[in-house]
C-alpha cells in the first residue's frame, strides 16, 4: 500500500508541476518528497522491528 501511496503522491506532484502551481516552490516540493520518503523509511524500519 505504501508503494501505491508513493505513486499517487508522485502523480499529484507531477500534475501540480504541469499546472504551474508549484513553479516558485520547486525546492520546497523536492524537500517534501525527500522528507516523506525518509518518514516512510522510518515507518518501515519500525514495522520490521515489531
Amino acid at each position: 500500500m505504501t508503494a501505491k501511496q508513493r505513486r499517487a503522491m508522485e502523480l499529484r506532484v507531477a500534475r501540480n508541476r504541469r499546472n504551474g502551481v508549484l513553479k516558485t516552490s520547486k525546492d520546497k516540493l523536492e524537500r517534501g518528497i525527500k522528507e516523506s520518503s525518509e518518514w516512510r523509511a522510518s515507518i518501515e524500519l519500525k514495522s520490521s522491528r515489531t
